[in-house]
């Protein structure tokens, strides 16, 4: 509940321009199922019979195993670069280890980041 919660406001906090990709998982009678899944402000709010209201995902493709394998951080943004265009992405660790100097660096390098190249924007995976 407290994570459903984190993402709708950061859904509201910042519209359109944030996506969240994430790792769902789906009982069937093969087994269990994984599937890497994009959602944003604009996905439908839907409710499942004893479950939490959740947003629809706009995309959702089924992964072929488990897909944590190694450290969580990689696998995460693994799954989330096919939802990715673009010549340029940056990949950033959103919680700097909590070093007050990173805090200070975030900001300079976003800015390398807030002109278009070729017409597009370029794509921002944390």
């Amino acid at each position: 509940a407290h994570m459903l919660a984190a993402a709708e406001a950061m859904l509201a906090a910042f519209g359109p321009w944030l996506r969240i990709a994430f790792i769902e998982e789906e009982d069937g009678p093969k087994g269990r199922r994984f599937f890497s899944s994009l959602i944003d402000a604009t996905c439908p709010l839907v409710q499942q019979p004893g479950k939490l209201p959740s947003r629809k995902p706009r995309l959702r493709v089924e992964l072929p195993g488990f897909p944590i394998l190694g450290h969580g951080k990689s696998d995460n943004q693994n799954c989330a670069i096919i939802y990715t265009r673009g010549e340029v992405l940056q990949m950033i660790d959103c919680n700097q280890e909590a070093y007050f100097e990173a805090s200070l660096f975030l900001p300079s390098a976003l800015q390398e980041f807030s002109r278009e190249l070729g017409g597009r924007r370029p794509g921002i995976l944390g």
